[in-house]
This record gives C-alpha cells, structure tokens and sequence, in this order.
C-alpha cells in the first residue's frame, strides 16, 4: 500500500490521502455497501465513499464494527447483512479474483478492457475516451 499511496501522493498532490495503519479485513465493509446498496442507491454509494475517505484519509479502521456502524449511520441495524448480501459481495468476490488483477482501483470498460491500479492521468483520460 505504501507504494500506491505514494503514487497518488505524486499524481495529485493536493489529495489529502494518508498511508493507513495496515491492511483492514474490508469483507463486512463490502458486505454493509451491498446491503445499503440494495436498500438505498444513493445512500449506498454515499456510504462507499465516506468508508474510502475513512480509510485513506483519516486512517480509520474500517473492519471495526464500530466504525461501519457510525459510516452507515441511520441505515444500520444490526440484521442489515443477511445471507443474500452476503453471496453478492461473494459474487463480487470471485469476479475481481477471475481477473487475474490485484490493484486497486480496477477498472472495467463495457468492452472488457481493464484499466489496473493507480496510472498516470493521461492514461484514465485515455481509458475513458
């Protein structure tokens, strides 16, 4: 992780992302955005984007139940993850694992083409286009 911090860092220098203390066990983080993903669009994606922000810029802890729990806000409950958000987030699972890739982001254009780990920005413009 060190390195991709550094590589942001680089390409864009005033994001204020940080080196977190270690790497988090994330499974129940993506197990809550599937389920706030399936109850709330909107408040889904806000809830992945707060997690991330927790993570690389504050340095959260984000396999602390209390943190999820405080990041879901007035959508949590404590049976918000049953069994059927947990098979999706393991449909997920195993779909990032059949690419053969290990960077994050991954990204996937309609046509299959991917686009791994931090680039150069001429390159997201390039992918995009």
């Amino acid at each position: 992780m060190r390195h991709e911090v550094a590589m942001v860092q680089r390409l864009a220098p005033g994001l204020p992302i940080a080196l977190p203390p270690g790497k988090p066990n994330t499974l129940p983080a993506i197990e809550l955005a599937v389920a706030l993903l399936r109850k709330d669009l909107r408040y889904g994606m806000d809830f992945v984007q707060r997690t991330y922000r927790a993570f690389w810029c504050d340095g959260r802890d984000i396999s602390d139940p209390l943190v999820l729990k405080q990041l879901a806000g007035e959508y949590f409950t404590e049976d918000i993850v049953d069994g059927e958000n947990q098979l999706v987030a393991q449909k997920w699972e195993t779909a990032w694992h059949a690419t053969g890739q290990n960077g994050v982001p991954l990204l996937v254009s309609p046509d299959g083409d991917l686009l791994v780990g931090c680039v150069p920005q001429e390159q997201v413009r390039q992918f995009f286009t």
